[in-house]
């Protein structure tokens, strides 16, 4: 592999990205011997392009301030003209991938997050630069818990022209004014802003739509939707400064983005907002930790810290919600530790305990876990003190459940979908949908699932259960289904891959790879990845264009079906899981299909890839738990800290959490792999355990839930 340096000076490590003008690439700055991020020009670029890199370069490096990515240099590679731009190197992940990943974060947090946003371009305001292009994707959280206002490639001096020609930017976020073809000021990013908080508080897109026509349209015309609407823990103050905030004309909107700011700051209950004057030195001790940042508003400076006992009994999200359980049960109960009950400090973990084995992963979102029992229940329980909020029964056995605007959406074997408000766990609907295996998929106000017995695909209302469609197979409908983009993809026995018009259920593309498959389809970069054999009977890893269902490539496999299929910055890693054949992980460019690595298991059973931060953990059956490098396929390392590791790993914070049949929970260092520490647990762990706000939770299969902490494995 050859090794690119720019300028004789930057070393090009890692690709982080492409987008329209380029790519982003990880680098070590030679010279001073430091970690920095670089952008690279496209090749072709025409003048306009050129400028517009130059402009990011300009506008950004005259910025300083602790939440706007610093620039380090600009250039041109004298070899071959490339253009780059030399930045800070940011860890953390954008909020658009924590979206996806997390979910809503609870209401505090979301608010915090959005103020120091409004902070740093209040920086950026005040130098005369609007950013317009304000997304979750250009606002990266770092493992600090400090936002970063990445991509001013599109900003321009607010003293420029009035007039654009054509509109530049991201169409979901953009203000009414630009779409109407005007430039507009600083105010349009506060829109922009306003949206990322509406999305950060529901989890939903803006108007629930990707076509560009009804997005045009519902910028100009259409009245957003108040949060509390899709999400009931958010006041109706908050929702009156969303509202504020994605006004129509921007004279109705806040004044600045510090008045944004302060406006947002008395909603992060959960966090304590200290303001000091310039050049006091703040003191941080027994009341939180540092997670927000240093900001600076007027004539004085603000911090956030995460208060972790309030005393509000809210635990570690939004407001208290009811107690109330749609369908007791006397035998499930929360066990937490001492301390643990309402108004007293958040205790360090808990126990929770249902009446039959746990068999799914929890679903955490805000400060609510969701888990489904063979007791045929839903249970949601607190998170702050693991006291059951509500439970639910069901008519048998249950997957693991989806939350999504402010409702529940879960499916039973017995050929139901139920939908139950998220706050009381009261149904709101339930239909029948025929037998159906995995989890249902929501988004834009719709759920969609897949019946295994009837071969039809169903789309529903989400608010109100109404049948939108439903799409007929030729056969059973065997794996979950897989969306991107307006297009719904399935797969069936009768060995085609569909993909469906998610607005009416229309056929837009059969895939037929004439042998056995398709199985496990995945969407990612644009492409519908899925496994199967030709009819021949070898192994093959396609992918398809999602619009077209064209293949754009195949590549040789082994071990298939029950493939471990992964990705991570354009690259797919595969494992299959065949008694015939060695077992093999292989690493393919997304964009080619061609093979970049491949690593000998040799008797190791793959049960879960997990890519993170240029390595990707492999866990096994064995219990063997394998580091190696993202991009080589060099093995870092190797651990055995167990028994059987069944379900997929997870990596946070440096720590790599493997659930294990020997009744235990273990935390290995992600980069030597020492086991950093051990929670002994009353059954065995069958699912991935899952971390979220500094906690790792475990389900086991004598019907617990454990919460201990992430970092040091405290708990019951």
């Amino acid at each position: 592999m050859t090794v690119r340096i720019l300028a004789e000076r930057y070393q090009l490590t890692t690709l982080l990205g492409r987008g329209g003008m380029g790519e982003v690439w990880a680098a070590r700055d030679l010279t001073i011997d430091r970690r920095v991020a670089v952008k690279l020009l496209r090749t072709g670029a025409d003048d306009g392009d050129t400028a517009l890199f130059l402009r990011e370069a300009r506008t950004a490096g005259g910025v300083d301030h602790p939440g706007i990515v610093t620039v380090h240099d600009v250039g041109r590679d004298a070899a071959d003209g490339t253009l780059y731009l030399v930045m800070e190197h940011v860890e953390g992940r954008d909020l658009a991938r924590v979206l996806r990943e997390d979910g809503p974060p609870p209401v505090p947090i979301a608010a915090d997050r959005v103020a120091q946003a409004a902070v740093a371009l209040h920086a950026a305001h005040r130098a005369g630069i609007v950013h317009r292009d304000v997304k979750p994707a250009n606002l990266m959280l770092t493992p600090e818990g400090t936002i970063k206002v990445l991509d001013f490639g599109i900003a321009r001096y607010a003293a420029a022209t009035r007039e654009s020609t054509r509109l530049i930017g991201t169409l979901g976020y953009m203000p009414p004014e630009r779409v109407r073809g005007t430039s507009g000021d600083a105010r349009g990013d506060l829109y922009s802003l306003g949206w990322v908080l509406h999305e950060l508080l529901t989890g939903d897109k803006p108007f629930g739509t990707s076509e560009p026509v009804a997005l045009m349209y519902a910028h100009l015309r259409t009245a957003p939707d108040p949060p509390s609407r899709l999400r009931s823990d958010v006041p109706a103050a908050l929702d009156a400064v969303v509202l504020r905030m994605l006004a129509k004309k921007p004279a109705d909107r806040p004044r600045d983005a510090a008045e944004v700011a302060r406006l947002l700051r008395p909603f992060a209950e959960g966090t304590d907002t200290v303001v000091l004057d310039r050049g006091t030195r703040p003191q941080i001790g027994r009341r939180g930790v540092l997670v927000g940042g240093l900001g600076v508003v007027g004539a004085g400076v603000w911090l956030s810290l995460y208060n972790r006992g309030a005393g509000t009994g809210t635990g570690r999200g939004g407001p208290a919600r009811p107690g109330k359980s749609a369908t007791p049960s006397a035998d499930a109960s929360a066990k937490p530790l001492a301390g643990a009950s309402t108004g007293a400090p958040r205790p360090i973990g808990w126990r929770f305990a249902a009446r039959e084995a746990i068999n799914t992963a929890p679903t955490i979102v805000a400060d609510t876990a969701y888990i489904t029992s063979d007791d045929h229940h839903v249970y949601a329980i607190d998170t702050a003190t693991g006291t059951q909020r509500w439970s639910f029964e069901a008519d048998g056995l249950l997957e693991r459940p989806l939350v999504a605007g402010g409702v529940v959406h879960v499916i039973g074997h017995l050929d139901k979908l139920y939908t139950l408000d998220a706050a009381t766990g009261v149904k709101r609907w339930e239909h029948p949908t025929g037998e159906v295996l995995g989890t249902p998929i929501a988004t834009g106000g719709v759920v969609y699932v897949g019946g295994r017995d009837n071969g039809l695909v169903y789309a529903f209302d989400a608010g109100t259960g109404s049948k939108r469609w439903e799409f007929a197979t030729n056969n059973v409908v065997n794996d979950p289904l897989a969306t991107w983009k307006g297009v719904v993809v399935a797969a069936g026995w009768d060995g085609r891959l569909y993909g469906l018009d998610a607005q009416n259920g229309a056929k837009i593309w059969t895939f037929d790879p004439a042998g056995e498959g398709p199985w496990d389809p995945v969407v990612a970069d644009g492409r519908v990845f899925c496994t199967g054999r030709t009819a021949s009977g070898k192994p093959q890893l396609y992918a398809i264009h999602h619009l077209t269902g064209v293949p754009e490539w195949a590549s040789d496999t082994t071990g298939i079906p029950w493939a471990q299929v992964a990705f991570a910055d354009y690259t797919a890693y595969h494992a299959g899981v065949d008694a015939d054949v060695p077992e093999v992980l292989r690493a393919f460019d997304t964009s080619t299909g061609k093979m970049s690595w491949e690593y000998a298991l040799g008797s190791k059973t793959v049960t879960g890839l997990a890519p993170h931060n240029r390595m990707l953990y492999v866990g096994s059956a064995e219990g063997t738990i394998i580091a190696l490098d993202a991009r080589t396929g060099v093995e870092r390392w190797s651990s055995t800290p167990g028994g059987p590791v069944r379900a997929p790993l997870a990596v946070s914070d440096g720590l790599v959490h493997a659930g294990s049949e020997d009744r235990n929970l273990y935390a290995l260092d992600a980069g030597t792999g020492e086991v950093r520490w051990t929670r002994s647990t009353t059954g065995a762990i069958k699912t991935a355990p899952v971390v979220a706000d500094r906690m790792v939770y475990a389900a086991t299969a004598d019907g617990a839930l454990y919460a201990v902490d992430a970092k040091t494995g405290e708990g019951p």
